[in-house]
């Protein structure tokens, strides 16, 4: 089952099954407007330059949170 950080974090696509295959959709503009329709949120679509810096710093904080906690590691004293 898909949760809102999940979805976003896979917006950086790999193809986790052995292929090579992997693509950024964080600055297409479908994937943007898909992404605010399935979780009913609203933004300007396509985001700005600035905005998609700070949703890219975002999405890595999320990846470095989520493979910590998948390591078992504590999230005190994170940042």
């Amino acid at each position: 089952m898909d949760r809102l950080w999940t979805d976003f974090v896979n917006s950086d696509y790999h193809d986790w099954r052995g292929g090579d295959r992997s693509e950024d959709r964080l600055g297409k503009a479908s994937w943007q407007q898909d992404f605010l329709d399935r979780w009913q949120l609203n933004a300007s679509v396509p985001a700005s330059p600035e905005d998609e810096l700070s949703m890219r710093n975002f999405r890595n904080e999320l990846m470095a949170l989520g493979a910590r906690l998948s390591s078992g590691a504590s999230l005190s004293g994170y940042r």
